[in-house]
C-alpha cells in the first residue's frame, strides 16, 4: 500500500512543483523536474499501480 501511495505522491508533488516554480533553470536548478522524471520508477518499478491495487484488494479479501 505504501508503494502505491508513495509513487502517486511523488508524481503529484513533481507536477505541482513544476507548475509552481516553472521550467528548469529556476529555483531548485532542475531538481524538481528530475524528481518528476524519476517518479515513474516508483509508479512502475514494483508493478503498475493497477496490479498493485489488485493484489492489495485480494489480500484484504475485497473484490478487484
Amino acid at each position: 500500500m505504501a508503494g502505491v501511495l508513495g509513487g502517486e505522491l511523488a508524481e503529484e508533488f513533481g507536477e505541482a512543483m513544476l507548475d509552481i516554480l516553472g521550467p528548469p533553470g529556476v529555483p531548485g536548478d532542475g531538481a524538481f523536474e528530475y524528481g518528476l522524471r524519476l517518479s515513474i520508477m516508483y509508479v512502475v518499478g514494483g508493478g503498475t499501480n493497477d496490479i498493485q491495487r489488485g493484489l492489495i484488494a485480494r489480500g484484504l479479501g475485497r473484490p478487484r
